[in-house]
């Protein structure tokens, strides 16, 4: 997964993927109304996300699948141009969205959430109203990793889902259901990194000078 550029045309970027089994790269292409793309994050189940764009232009989110192809990412609300980052094999995504500001976006295959509204209130998180924020990677069992600002001061952050509480089955029986896409908990926990304490660096005593004997 990389980016290159067209002989033809040096202002088109080309989203590259490599297929390891055929031994082969070849393009996403681009989403309608543009002609590039920059590929920035691919899953274990091979969804590539990116950004696509008109020539150098500002681009859209977008998540690529061999069955399904290169489809649009919905915009965070208040946002015009964005950029996928990184992709997990559930097909749920994170990247930055933005328009004055950085707003750091998951998409969980059918919606949009900014990270802004899934954390407690009065966290002392800001990932809304500056542009130091974003969000950069996305694990298996959903945390979501990056970066924001915190009491004023920008740091990284593990934003990790908030399990829900159990629920006793009502009967015994097994009844077979289908199974239904997980949708984001609407409640996360960011947890900011740990600054290493400054060391005390110890302060030389005097010598004492010998005095001469009469």
């Amino acid at each position: 997964m990389g980016q290159g550029i067209d002989p033809m045309n040096a202002a088109r970027n080309v989203g590259i993927v490599y297929d390891i089994g055929q031994n082969m790269a070849f393009e996403v292409g681009a989403l309608p109304g543009f002609n590039g793309a920059l590929a920035f994050g691919v899953s274990n189940t091979g969804y590539v996300v990116g950004s696509s764009m008109l020539n150098q232009g500002s681009g859209l989110p977008f998540i690529w699948s061999d069955q399904g192809g290169m489809v649009a990412i919905p915009l965070a609300s208040g946002t015009s141009q964005g950029s996928a980052r990184a992709v997990n094999s559930a097909g749920w995504v994170v990247g930055n969205d933005s328009s004055a500001f950085s707003i750091p976006f998951l998409y969980d295959g059918t919606n949009t959430y900014r990270l802004a509204d899934l954390i407690p209130p009065n966290s002392g998180w800001d990932l809304s109203m500056n542009t130091s924020s974003s969000a950069l990677g996305i694990s298996e069992n959903g945390v979501i990793v990056g970066t924001g600002v915190h009491n004023g001061e920008t740091h990284a952050y593990a934003m990790v889902p908030v399990a829900p509480s159990p629920t006793p089955t009502p009967s015994p029986t097994a009844t077979p259901t289908a199974t239904s896409t997980p949708t984001p908990t609407p409640t996360a926990t960011a947890t900011a990194t740990s600054t290493p304490a400054p060391r005390v660096t110890p302060t030389p005593r005097a010598r004492r000078t010998p005095r001469p004997r009469p």
